[in-house]
């Protein structure tokens, strides 16, 4: 039996590394998408998977204090993903006719509290649920 050594996955090249990062991806995404699904328990109205532009999917939360459109991030963002975000939200605002707030939603960092940064809604997986009892306190609507 032929034994292979095993390659860090900064190591790997071309479709066998891209293969290794869809499967994070595609984990992060749904542990994302699952959380906002639950949001429907909390009476907040959720749109999952739209559509935004080639395999870009969001999440559309309408709450009291507004609409918010939802990315996924394994624990990290720049400010290309912040201004990424944004535009899109602003796409989907024109498309849809009534204004909505960009977020990210971080699966892997537990470290973030609730904050704003660039205008984008940055919240942690954990915190999901802080964030939309925010969205029914008379002081914040």
């Amino acid at each position: 039996m032929a034994t292979f050594p095993l390659t860090p996955r900064r190591a790997l090249t071309g479709k066998m590394f891209r293969g290794l990062a869809a499967v994070g991806t595609a984990r992060i995404e749904r542990a994302v998408r699952d959380a906002i699904e639950e949001l429907t328990y909390r009476d907040l109205d959720v749109e999952l998977d739209i559509e935004q532009h080639a395999d870009q999917h969001g999440h559309l939360v309408h709450t009291p204090a507004g609409s918010f459109l939802f990315e996924a991030r394994e624990a990290a963002y720049t400010s290309r993903d912040l201004a990424a975000i944004t535009m899109r939200a602003r796409v989907l605002s024109g498309q849809r006719g009534y204004e909505i707030a960009p977020a990210l939603c971080l699966a892997d960092d537990r470290t973030v509290t609730l904050r704003r940064h660039a205008g984008v809604w940055i919240v942690s997986l954990e915190r999901l649920g802080d964030w939309a009892g925010l969205q029914h306190d008379p002081e914040f609507v």
